[in-house]
Protein backbone atom coordinates (compact mmCIF):
# COMPACT_ATOMS: atom_id res chain seq x y z
CA UNK A 1 0.00 0.00 0.00
CA UNK A 2 1.95 3.52 -1.11
CA UNK A 3 -0.46 6.00 0.87
CA UNK A 4 -0.24 9.21 -0.02
CA UNK A 5 -0.17 10.47 3.57
CA UNK A 6 2.87 7.94 4.78
CA UNK A 7 5.01 9.21 1.30
CA UNK A 8 4.09 13.01 2.70
CA UNK A 9 5.99 12.14 5.74
CA UNK A 10 9.30 11.16 3.85
CA UNK A 11 9.63 11.07 -0.04
CA UNK A 12 7.63 13.77 -0.65
CA UNK A 13 7.74 15.92 2.54
CA UNK A 14 9.59 19.03 0.21
CA UNK A 15 6.29 19.29 -1.48
CA UNK A 16 2.83 21.20 -0.82
CA UNK A 17 -0.73 21.06 -1.93
CA UNK A 18 -0.37 23.35 -4.95
CA UNK A 19 -1.68 21.69 -8.43
CA UNK A 20 2.14 21.59 -9.75
CA UNK A 21 2.81 19.86 -6.08
CA UNK A 22 0.23 17.59 -6.45
CA UNK A 23 1.23 16.36 -9.88
CA UNK A 24 4.87 15.99 -8.44
CA UNK A 25 3.19 13.83 -5.90
CA UNK A 26 1.52 11.65 -7.95
CA UNK A 27 4.13 11.34 -10.46
CA UNK A 28 7.00 10.30 -7.57
CA UNK A 29 4.21 7.81 -6.06
CA UNK A 30 3.90 6.27 -9.94
CA UNK A 31 7.26 5.97 -10.17
CA UNK A 32 7.69 3.83 -6.53
CA UNK A 33 4.61 2.03 -7.62
CA UNK A 34 6.12 0.99 -11.37
CA UNK A 35 9.41 0.02 -9.50
CA UNK A 36 7.43 -2.35 -7.04
CA UNK A 37 5.17 -3.86 -9.84
CA UNK A 38 8.59 -4.73 -11.44
CA UNK A 39 9.56 -7.09 -8.74
CA UNK A 40 6.06 -8.77 -8.92
CA UNK A 41 4.86 -6.47 -5.95
CA UNK A 42 0.75 -5.44 -6.57
CA UNK A 43 0.99 -2.10 -5.57
CA UNK A 44 -2.24 0.12 -4.08
CA UNK A 45 -1.62 3.45 -4.60
CA UNK A 46 -4.28 5.59 -2.11
CA UNK A 47 -4.02 9.30 -3.77
CA UNK A 48 -6.04 12.20 -4.47
CA UNK A 49 -5.78 12.82 -8.26
CA UNK A 50 -8.23 15.93 -8.45
CA UNK A 51 -7.24 16.64 -12.19
CA UNK A 52 -7.32 14.62 -15.31
CA UNK A 53 -3.68 16.20 -15.50
CA UNK A 54 -2.78 14.13 -12.23
CA UNK A 55 -4.91 10.76 -13.90
CA UNK A 56 -2.72 11.33 -17.08
CA UNK A 57 0.54 10.90 -15.24
CA UNK A 58 -0.01 7.82 -14.14
CA UNK A 59 -1.31 6.46 -17.05
CA UNK A 60 1.55 7.70 -18.43
CA UNK A 61 4.15 6.12 -16.12
CA UNK A 62 2.16 3.02 -15.50
CA UNK A 63 2.05 0.27 -18.18
CA UNK A 64 -2.33 -0.45 -18.58
CA UNK A 65 -2.26 -3.67 -18.07
CA UNK A 66 -0.83 -3.27 -14.49
CA UNK A 67 -2.92 0.06 -13.65
CA UNK A 68 -6.63 -0.10 -12.82
CA UNK A 69 -8.20 3.07 -11.64
CA UNK A 70 -10.43 2.45 -9.03
CA UNK A 71 -12.71 5.89 -7.84
CA UNK A 72 -13.65 6.00 -4.00
CA UNK A 73 -16.25 8.15 -4.81
CA UNK A 74 -17.42 10.45 -1.56
CA UNK A 75 -19.34 13.97 -1.77
CA UNK A 76 -17.42 17.12 -0.63
CA UNK A 77 -20.16 17.65 2.18
CA UNK A 78 -18.87 14.27 3.40
CA UNK A 79 -15.11 15.01 3.29
CA UNK A 80 -15.74 17.72 5.36
CA UNK A 81 -17.55 15.91 8.18
CA UNK A 82 -15.00 13.03 7.62
CA UNK A 83 -12.17 16.02 7.66
CA UNK A 84 -9.19 14.02 9.60
CA UNK A 85 -6.53 16.43 9.11
CA UNK A 86 -9.11 19.89 9.80
CA UNK A 87 -8.44 20.72 6.41
CA UNK A 88 -11.82 21.31 5.32
CA UNK A 89 -12.54 23.65 8.81
CA UNK A 90 -9.22 25.81 7.94
CA UNK A 91 -10.40 26.21 5.01
CA UNK A 92 -13.28 27.75 6.25
CA UNK A 93 -11.93 29.93 8.87
CA UNK A 94 -8.44 30.57 7.95
CA UNK A 95 -8.60 30.65 4.36
CA UNK A 96 -6.64 27.67 3.69
CA UNK A 97 -6.18 27.40 0.39
CA UNK A 98 -5.41 24.36 -2.32
CA UNK A 99 -8.08 22.46 -0.39
CA UNK A 100 -9.45 19.97 -3.21
CA UNK A 101 -13.54 20.40 -3.50
CA UNK A 102 -13.33 23.72 -1.93
CA UNK A 103 -10.41 25.84 -3.57
CA UNK A 104 -9.74 23.79 -6.18
CA UNK A 105 -11.36 21.77 -8.17
CA UNK A 106 -12.26 17.83 -7.85
CA UNK A 107 -12.81 16.42 -11.24
CA UNK A 108 -14.77 12.74 -10.86
CA UNK A 109 -12.73 10.11 -13.53
CA UNK A 110 -15.46 9.25 -16.19
CA UNK A 111 -14.22 5.47 -16.62
CA UNK A 112 -12.89 4.22 -13.44
CA UNK A 113 -12.80 0.16 -13.42
CA UNK A 114 -14.01 0.64 -10.11
CA UNK A 115 -16.04 2.67 -8.14
CA UNK A 116 -16.52 2.15 -4.35
CA UNK A 117 -19.02 4.92 -3.03
CA UNK A 118 -18.16 5.61 0.38
CA UNK A 119 -21.13 7.45 1.58
CA UNK A 120 -23.91 4.20 -0.01
CA UNK A 121 -21.93 1.18 1.03
CA UNK A 122 -20.00 0.49 4.32
CA UNK A 123 -16.36 0.31 4.44
CA UNK A 124 -16.78 -3.82 5.14
CA UNK A 125 -19.11 -3.40 2.02
CA UNK A 126 -16.20 -1.20 0.05
CA UNK A 127 -13.20 -3.52 1.13
CA UNK A 128 -14.95 -6.94 -0.11
CA UNK A 129 -15.19 -5.13 -3.19
CA UNK A 130 -12.12 -4.33 -3.67
CA UNK A 131 -11.47 -7.69 -2.59
CA UNK A 132 -13.68 -9.13 -5.32
CA UNK A 133 -12.03 -6.80 -7.58
CA UNK A 134 -8.31 -7.89 -7.22
CA UNK A 135 -9.19 -11.59 -7.03
CA UNK A 136 -10.86 -11.33 -10.41
CA UNK A 137 -7.47 -8.89 -11.36
CA UNK A 138 -5.48 -12.17 -10.32
CA UNK A 139 -7.81 -14.40 -12.18
CA UNK A 140 -7.67 -13.11 -15.37
CA UNK A 141 -3.81 -12.34 -14.85
CA UNK A 142 -3.00 -16.22 -13.99
CA UNK A 143 -4.82 -17.33 -16.75
CA UNK A 144 -3.34 -15.56 -19.20
CA UNK A 145 0.40 -16.15 -17.15
CA UNK A 146 -0.47 -19.85 -17.93
CA UNK A 147 -1.52 -19.43 -21.53
CA UNK A 148 1.62 -17.15 -21.94
CA UNK A 149 3.52 -20.19 -20.31
CA UNK A 150 1.78 -23.23 -22.23
CA UNK A 151 2.77 -21.97 -25.29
Amino acid sequence: LLDGDMLRQGLNKDLGYSQKDRAENIRRACEMALHLNRQDITVIAAFMTPSAACRQIIKNTLPADVFQEIYCKCSINMCEVRDPKGFYHRARVENLTHVVGWDMPFIEPPNPALILNTELQTMPQNQALLRQFIARSYARESAFSRLVSWT
